[in-house]
């Protein structure tokens, strides 16, 4: 399968110079003619282009001293093409809030967009998910497509900037609890947040004389769903 109407076949004529027409049919009986329906034929009897077994006769029309005549039938196959993964190409992805997101794809054969449940049917890996973390979504080819393809796709973590605070001490003291605060205001989210970074905290820059320290991301983790980016140093 290619996606082109197959060519109509050669035939040798000898005598007769009378014009040659074809019709393919999709039973070996030769009762039912191709279709767009059943073939994607242009019109009933006329060349198929989608994969299936077909059947093709030759008709030379009557000419001079020569009556008509029919050819018996010859098969043939259109074979279903190969799915590759990279007919799968994804698209942005949602960015973690959350909620559940479904993956963003799509299926080409060069400048051809494949249909879903006509072209190809999805196998695992398109359900919906809620965190951020590879997941292989599989399709299975139908139709004039076979074998299967499969791509990695992901939710996008969510950036989120730590704006530490500005801490002091004096000398030969412990340090202070180093504060932060974010630009998360979405109150769900910000919670979802803080039960991601748990108990880890941020560093600095490691020393005891006077003087200034830099504040570093140091220990604090919000795991996948979250990107940190540390914005300024007080």
């Amino acid at each position: 399968y290619d996606g082109n109407i197959v060519t109509d076949p050669a035939v040798s004529q000898s005598g007769s110079t009378g014009a040659v027409t074809y019709t393919y049919y999709t039973n070996e009986d030769c009762t039912t003619e191709t279709t767009n329906a059943n073939s994607g034929a242009a019109s009933d009897g006329a060349a198929p282009k989608n994969a299936g077994d077909y059947w093709v006769t030759a008709t030379v029309a009557a000419s001079g001293d020569y009556g008509s005549a029919t050819s018996v039938a010859k098969n043939f196959t259109i074979s279903q093409k190969d799915l590759t993964d990279d007919m799968i190409t994804l698209g942005t992805q949602a960015t973690y809030d959350g909620t559940a997101h479904d993956p963003v794809y799509s299926v080409k054969d060069g400048a051809t967009v494949l249909t879903k449940g006509i072209d190809y049917t999805e196998i695992s890996g398109y359900n919906s998910v809620t965190n951020v973390g590879n997941t292989t979504l599989k399709i299975s080819g139908a139709g004039n497509y076979k074998g299967t393809a499969q791509k990695d796709w992901s939710l996008v973590a969510k950036d989120v900037t730590i704006t530490p605070d500005a801490k002091s001490k004096t000398y030969g003291d412990a340090d202070p609890e180093l504060t932060y605060n974010t630009d998360i205001s979405d109150t769900t989210l910000k919670g979802k947040f803080n039960a991601a970074v748990g108990t880890t905290k941020l560093g600095r820059v490691a020393g005891e004389d006077v003087g200034m320290y830099a504040i570093k991301l140091g220990e604090l983790k919000a795991g996948n769903n979250f990107k940190l980016t540390l914005a300024t140093t007080p």
